[in-house]
C-alpha cells in the first residue's frame, strides 16, 4: 500500500467515523434569555423573562421534517394590554416575518388571591425559507388553555420556572422554556420581578446545564476517538509501506 492509498484510507474512515456524529441527534442548546414587558401609561402590569424555542414539524414530498425557532433578541418587538375588558393581562410578542407569540394571564379562578398564566396563542408561517420544500406551507394558529390553577402566582408576588418546560402547543408543536419569570397585574411602574412570594414549578424536564456538558463531553469523546483511530490506521499503513519496501 503506497502513501497515497494509506492517506485516501485513513481520510475515508475519518469521514466516516464524523459522519455518525449526526447534527438531528445532538440536542439543541437552551435559547437565549429575552425580556418583555407590557406597559399602560405609567403602569407596567406584565413583566417576563424566558428563552423561548419552537419546535415545529413539516411535509416535503419524501420526508417529514422538524425546525427548531428560537426566538431572536434582535429583530422581536412586544407590545399588549393591561386592561383588557374581559380582566386579563395579554403580552404580544412579534419575531421573524409575521410570527406571533400571545400569553394571556387571568385571574385564577381555584387559587385565592392569584392570576395565572392562562392561555398561549402561535400564529406561525411555513414558508421556503425556514421550511426547505415544505408542502403544508401557509400560516398555522395554535392555541393552548391550561387547566385552572396551573401557573398561578399571588397577585403581590411572581412565577419562576428556573429548569426547562416543555409546552406542547398541539400534537406536534413544543414550546421549550428556559428561565421562566414572570409577574402580571402590576400596578406600579417597576420593571423587576420581585425575589418574594415567589411560586415556582411542581417540575420540568428538558436542557439543563448538566445536559450541555454531558453534550460536550461526548462530542469531545467522540472526536477525541476519531484522531486515535486515525492515527492507528495511519501507523499501520506506515508500516506495511515501510515492510513493503524492505522486501
Amino acid at each position: 500500500m503506497d502513501l497515497r492509498n494509506s492517506m485516501w484510507w485513513t481520510l475515508t474512515i475519518v469521514l466516516c467515523e464524523l459522519s455518525a456524529l449526526k447534527c438531528d441527534n445532538v440536542v439543541p442548546r437552551a435559547p437565549s434569555t429575552n425580556n418583555y414587558t407590557v406597559t399602560n401609561g405609567n403602569v407596567t402590569c406584565v413583566v417576563m423573562t424566558a428563552g423561548i424555542r419552537l419546535t415545529i414539524p413539516y411535509v416535503t414530498a419524501t420526508k417529514n421534517d422538524t425546525v427548531n425557532i428560537t426566538i431572536p433578541q434582535n429583530g422581536t418587538t412586544y407590545s399588549g394590554m393591561c386592561s383588557k375588558p374581559d380582566g386579563t393581562n395579554q403580552l404580544n410578542i412579534n419575531f421573524l416575518d409575521n410570527w406571533n407569540l400571545t400569553f394571556i394571564f387571568a385571574n385564577s379562578s381555584t387559587v385565592d388571591n392569584s392570576y395565572e398564566w392562562q392561555i398561549a396563542i402561535l400564529s406561525y408561517i411555513i414558508d421556503s425559507y425556514y421550511f426547505p420544500n415544505a408542502t403544508n406551507s401557509g400560516k398555522h394558529n395554535l392555541t393552548l388553555t391550561f387547566p385552572n390553577g396551573t401557573n398561578a402566582a399571588q397577585y403581590n408576588g411572581s412565577y419562576r420556572c428556573d429548569r426547562t418546560q416543555d409546552v406542547p402547543l398541539s400534537n406536534s408543536v413544543t414550546m421549550t422554556m428556559v428561565n421562566l419569570k414572570y409577574r402580571a397585574f402590576g400596578s406600579d411602574n417597576q420593571t423587576d420581578i420581585s425575589s418574594s412570594n415567589v411560586s415556582t414549578c411542581l417540575g420540568s424536564h428538558g436542557i439543563s446545564p448538566e445536559t450541555d456538558l454531558a453534550l460536550a463531553l461526548a462530542v469531545g469523546i467522540a472526536l477525541g476517538s476519531c484522531i486515535v483511530l486515525t492515527l492507528v490506521v495511519y501507523v499501520i499503513a506506515s508500516r506495511a509501506r515501510g515492510h513493503k519496501n524492505l522486501k
